[in-house]
């Protein structure tokens, strides 16, 4: 967890990442401090889980590179619109070497221009240019910029817990034929010429 300074929020924001196991892979969220009242949290990313269907597929960057399933982990969060701000006259506000300057500035930045970057351990990705390279495993370093819906101008999903009771299909026949449709699309989509 790593708690980000903002100008358009007093408490600031937590950036939360899962190194959880969760058999459908490890997640990250944004969520801007609310003192009193329940906070809303913003997926960021999900990757890893020994379930995920993208995993069981074999499906990993770079190609041939995929293992058998397992978890994976995101680590390592750094908001870098600190070391990235400018005065007015286009010099750099915080010093090199200053951490304190960089703290001040990153809290002179409203949460949708901040840059944050973050880390990815991808335990399951270990095989071809990976192993070749006797590398121990594969990964990703993202650089992410949050919308302004975070700032609270909205929220992404609300639930309605009004009605208790599921939704129902038309009927049965419908529900198989949107099914078997579905899997015929998939079907073409991956057996399709190159």
């Amino acid at each position: 967890m790593e708690w980000l300074a903002s100008s358009d929020s007093q408490n600031g924001y937590l950036v939360l990442q899962e190194d959880s196991g969760n058999d459908f892979g490890e997640r990250t969220f944004l969520t801007k401090i609310e003192i009193g009242s329940p906070m809303t949290y913003y997926f960021i990313a999900m990757s890893g889980g020994d379930d995920n269907t993208r995993m069981k597929s074999g499906v990993a960057v770079p190609a041939g590179s995929a293992g058998v399933p397992n978890t994976h982990e995101f680590s390592g969060v750094i908001d870098v619109s600190g070391m990235l701000a400018k005065d007015a006259s286009g010099k750099y506000i915080a010093s090199a070497g200053n951490g304190r300057s960089k703290r001040m500035a990153e809290a002179m930045v409203p949460i949708d221009e901040k840059m944050i970057v973050f880390g990815l351990q991808a335990h399951s990705i270990n095989k071809g240019v990976i192993s070749a390279l006797r590398g121990d495993r594969g990964g990703q370093i993202y650089a992410y910029k949050p919308s302004s819906e975070v700032k609270g101008r909205r929220r992404l999903t609300r639930f309605d817990t009004s009605n208790k009771s599921a939704p129902k299909a038309e009927s049965v026949d419908t529900l198989a034929k949107d099914v078997a449709e579905d899997k015929l699309d998939e079907v073409a989509f991956l057996t399709r010429e190159s």
